[in-house]
């Protein structure tokens, strides 16, 4: 009796996917059991001094602002933000987990080190919102001192470099700008490619 050839490959498809769900099934497994397994090993790591860790400590020299008199409260206001803001202790630690985390300072340190980072993200977005207002106010170098600054943090708000770059064009300061595109390069945003793109594009403009 003959066996049709379509049977015999649909047979043979059936066997190939069966095979290939057991490698991803198995994948999947092992991926969790090293999950866990690094999971456990965190929660009994004993916690390190933090001492020695690369606190951020930006650079205040644009601030308190000048020509105060001239400055809008609700700048005022936010400025008064930023230099409490400013105070506190900082870390950039967004490309580690909290497995990470633990696994190398202890898992009782995860609370402070989350405020750490905590301190560091409120700190960004303060700064682009001064620079921001400042911007509106129309006074620009102060809006490029204080984004600047952001810029020294390692920044990766889209926005903030974007806004830097539109007041280098602003200033036909073609120099700083093609600075800000190398640094853009690095840049750990998810939305790198659109940054990019802007500052591009105005680069090829100004």
């Amino acid at each position: 009796m003959n066996i049709p050839i379509i049977f015999v490959g649909f047979l043979a498809f059936i066997l190939i996917f069966r095979l290939r769900i057991f490698r991803i099934d198995r994948s999947g497994h092992d991926k969790r059991k090293q999950f866990w397994d690094r999971e456990e090993q965190a929660m009994f790591t004993r916690s390190h001094p933090l001492n020695e860790l690369p606190f951020i400590e930006p650079s205040c020299l644009s601030l308190p602002l000048k020509q105060r008199e001239q400055l809008s409260e609700e700048v005022l206001k936010k400025e008064k933000e930023l230099l409490i803001a400013i105070k506190k202790p900082m870390l950039n630690i967004r490309n580690k987990s909290n497995t990470d985390l633990k696994l190398e300072y202890g898992a009782g340190n995860l609370s402070i080190l989350t405020e750490y980072e905590h301190n560091y993200n409120t700190c960004l977005q303060l700064v682009y919102q001064l620079g921001e207002l400042l911007n509106e106010s129309r006074h620009f170098d102060d809006a490029i001192d204080v984004l600047s600054m952001g810029m020294d943090m390692n920044t990766d708000i889209s926005e903030h470099y974007i806004l830097l770059a539109k007041l280098y064009v602003l200033n036909r300061d073609k120099n700083n700008l093609e600075q800000l595109i190398a640094k853009a390069e690095n840049c750990p945003s998810l939305l790198k490619g659109k940054i990019l793109n802007n500052l591009n594009r105005m680069h090829n403009n100004l």
